[in-house]
């Protein structure tokens, strides 16, 4: 009887620390979104110091510019490239 690959059922658990990880940076995400941005205030929304979030940005290479960019709605996006794509003309 040949020997059938059973694909498992339940996605790979992640370690702990993983799972930490993950949720830190969505959560840092999160801030910055809510706070368009700005720092300091994501850090008072987190109840950590101005020095801490700065580590924890480094240490998850999140740059506050870009999570702000990301959330912006797509319609916005394609007016900015469509503006961008004129002024070429």
């Amino acid at each position: 009887m040949p020997f059938a690959l059973i694909e498992p059922v339940e996605p790979v658990i992640q370690t702990l620390a993983e799972a930490v990880e993950e949720a830190t940076r969505y959560t840092i995400v999160r801030a910055l979104n809510q706070t368009h941005g700005c720092i300091s205030a994501a850090a008072l929304l987190l109840g950590v110091s101005h020095a801490t979030i700065h580590r924890l940005l480094r240490k998850h290479r999140i740059v506050a510019a870009q999570v702000v960019a990301d959330y912006r709605p797509n319609d916005a996006r394609l007016a900015r490239q469509r503006a961008k794509g004129l002024r070429g003309l």
